[in-house]
């Protein structure tokens, strides 16, 4: 008894069986979708359109990101987290890979359904839908671009990383740093003359004399007094600028050298001593002595003391610059030299015992001439780091108003007598003059304007006012007094004699920088004195352009054609995909797992069903065909056929 309800009876158990069934067939859910509007089969497909949606806007992303930073410096690049442009892009680029593919997936799922439903097909095709591969038909052909945009898709990557690259380009900014100057003017002032008429002298006090000093004593040094740029990058260039300067100008006048020689004789001891003086002059009227003073023995051996070099000014001697000896600007100095090798005497001086006769060769002699210029700078640049600042024209000045000439003065003048500002009528005349009695300290500095020769505006006044570059574009300006002493430091520099017996002096610098060729130290000269006149307190920037080189981003935009067009192809699929699924109540399942669960096989015996091994099962199905049909008892199954 126990047993018999431990376990129905058969008849019973197959009345459970049969109620059962009738209560699974009554769950059975009804998969005909002919009264299914069409809006309704299209909308079903909302949860992929938001992954299509997706993936076309990652792409759009990218595209927006790539034309925002195309061709701008990777240093404007900034992002959390020091992100490179290749990460962010490669970033969306897989968002947009993987969102495309989501919709691919479900559309090579919703194939198959129709696949089978519209004809019947080896159940291996089935499996085969789930690889992605097909057989031709029209369903399969849309399938088949499915499966082509999933193999395709793993390319995008690389594609993606050829998309962005990184290129050196060189840029030009306008932030080079160079000097120049239309005024030489430390502020130096002047003097004035106790007299009937305001005289304008030489100053005294604080002025730029030691700044030019220096910086010609650089030039001395083979060094042309550094001049200083600022050029971020090392390469710069500048367009054509102008400056006020010094030119030197300089001749060999060896052969119009006058010369006259006179020899003494003296006694030291019992042995004569014998001294020979010759002294040359220059066409500028410098006089330049060569001597030597020797023994009877020294003379023998060829020894003695002699000169080498001399240089000197033709004013010098005459340094109280009075109104008759100070040299009219624009002229600084009118300089001198001559110079004899140094075994002269030996190859020149032979013994007698009587007198020797001992004649020096003709030495080479300069004549050379300092000058305030305007230089023009048509070519300068910074090539590695190096400054190439060579002035490609120099052109000479003039002053409407010369030195040591009287000029009338006009009623809104003023003059200084006695230390008192008085006021001036029209008939008394200014006189730039030299130094002189009665001196009274603190007077304004007299600028005097030049101009490019041959080019002085008519009629104009001499008080031009400083630094009018509206009205005078082409005017500079010098402080009269800092040229005066600028002169007298020149003269005084360069008034040296050096006999072979000296071992340091000035000459000696002299006679061995540049080869002791004066032309070009005087050149040299006047390039360190140009560089001081132009980072003087007078000197403006001149911009010039900076080269630089910079890492640019570059897009390769074709390298983008190829995710965009799969990305097109995934939509073009998708509204293939929908347009099948929705014609002829065709059943959408997607890649839904449930509906091979309840809608099966159908048709078959449950012994060729019975297959255990995956080998057997796919050697089975290759043999049966079946398609998506409802059975008679309504149900939609996988029916043999």
């Amino acid at each position: 008894g126990s047993e018999s309800q431990a376990f129905p009876s058969p008849s019973a158990q197959g009345h459970s069986e049969t109620s059962s069934k009738m209560s699974s067939e009554s769950l059975r859910p009804k998969p005909d979708m002919k009264d299914e509007p069409h809006e309704r089969r299209i909308f079903i497909w909302w949860p992929e359109s938001l992954p299509m949606l997706g993936s076309a806007a990652f792409l759009v992303a990218i595209a927006a990101v790539l034309l925002a930073f195309h061709g701008k410096p990777l240093e404007t690049w900034n992002m959390p987290w020091q992100i490179r442009p290749n990460t962010l892009v490669s970033i969306l680029m897989t968002l947009c890979r993987l969102t495309m593919l989501v919709v691919v997936a479900e559309c090579l799922s919703q194939l198959k359904w129709v696949y089978f439903q519209q004809r019947p097909h080896p159940l291996t095709h089935f499996q085969v839908f789930d690889d992605a591969s097909l057989s031709l038909h029209w369903t399969a052909i849309a399938a088949s671009l499915g499966a082509l945009i999933t193999i395709m898709a793993l390319a995008m990557e690389p594609f993606t990383q050829q998309v962005l690259s990184y290129v050196p380009q060189n840029v030009t900014e306008n932030n080079a740093v160079l000097w120049q100057a239309t005024a030489y003017d430390h502020g130096t002032l002047q003097t004035v003359m106790n007299s009937d008429e305001p005289f304008l002298g030489p100053a005294y006090g604080q002025d730029g004399t030691s700044v030019m000093t220096g910086a010609i004593l650089a030039s001395l040094s083979n060094a042309t007094g550094s001049m200083n740029f600022e050029c971020k990058t090392g390469n710069c260039t500048w367009t054509e600028f102008s400056s006020l300067g010094v030119c030197s100008s300089c001749t060999n006048v060896s052969s119009q050298l006058e010369r006259n020689c006179t020899l003494e004789e003296t006694r030291s001891g019992i042995r004569p001593l014998y001294t020979k003086r010759c002294m040359y002059t220059t066409p500028f009227g410098s006089k330049l002595g060569v001597n030597y003073v020797a023994d009877y023995i020294a003379v023998s051996m060829h020894s003695g003391t002699f000169t080498i070099w001399n240089s000197t000014s033709p004013n010098f001697g005459n340094l109280t610059y009075d109104a008759n000896t100070v040299t009219n600007l624009p002229s600084l100095a009118k300089l001198s030299s001559i110079k004899l090798p140094q075994d002269w005497f030996e190859k020149n001086c032979s013994r007698f015992y009587t007198t020797p006769t001992c004649e020096p060769p003709t030495p080479e002699a300069y004549d050379c001439e300092l000058s305030w210029c305007v230089k023009t700078y048509a070519a300068n640049s910074v090539i590695n780091g190096t400054l190439h600042d060579t002035p490609t024209r120099e052109t000479p000045i003039e002053l409407p108003f010369e030195p040591s000439r009287d000029y009338p003065k006009t009623s809104n003048q003023t003059a200084y007598e006695n230390n008192t500002v008085t006021s001036a009528n029209e008939t008394q005349t200014w006189s730039v003059s030299g130094i002189g009695v009665g001196i009274i300290y603190g007077k304004p500095a007299l600028r005097l304007a030049a101009f490019p020769k041959g080019r002085t505006p008519a009629g104009i006044d001499m008080c031009v006012s400083y630094n009018d570059k509206t009205n005078y574009p082409d005017a500079t300006w010098i402080n009269y007094a800092d040229s005066q002493h600028i002169q007298q430091s020149l003269e005084t520099l360069f008034n040296q004699e050096l006999e072979n017996q000296d071992t340091s002096s000035l000459g000696q610098v002299l006679y061995s920088v540049y080869g002791g060729n004066f032309s070009k130290i005087m050149s040299a000269v006047a390039t360190g004195m140009t560089n001081a006149v132009r980072q003087g307190p007078n000197g403006t920037i001149a911009h010039g352009d900076v080269v630089s080189e910079i890492t640019v981003i570059k897009v390769n935009w074709p390298w983008l054609t190829y995710p965009a067009a799969l990305v097109l192809l995934t939509i073009l699929f998708f509204v293939a995909t929908i347009a099948f699924s929705s014609e002829n109540s065709q059943i959408v399942w997607k890649s839904s797992s449930l509906a091979i669960l309840f809608h099966g096989l159908g048709g078959w015996s449950e012994d060729a069903l019975d297959v255990g091994k995956l080998s057997t099962m796919d050697k089975a199905a290759s043999q049966m065909a079946a398609s998506l049909r409802h059975t008679e008892d309504g149900a939609l199954k996988l029916m043999k056929s």
